[in-house]
């Protein structure tokens, strides 16, 4: 049986007490990542979106691991 290079994760940022966005997420396996478990990446993504006013309402990073695709 050969190795399966893992996908990198499904990473997002939304806002973390609208109904149709992190509790949903949260519903379909999305995890919240801490702040010690955001990468230099999205904490610049974080950044910008601050500049944008997205920081207005409490906003949340989340990670999702993307599952090996299965054969047929």
């Amino acid at each position: 049986m050969g190795t399966q290079a893992r996908s990198p994760p499904l990473i997002l940022t939304t806002y973390a007490e609208v109904p149709w966005n992190a509790p949903y997420y949260r519903r379909l396996g999305v995890s919240d990542l801490a702040d010690n478990q955001i990468g230099p990446v999205l904490r610049a993504m974080r950044d910008h979106e601050k500049t944008r006013g997205l920081d207005a309402w409490p906003r949340v990073a989340m990670s999702r691991p993307i599952p090996p695709p299965t054969s047929a």
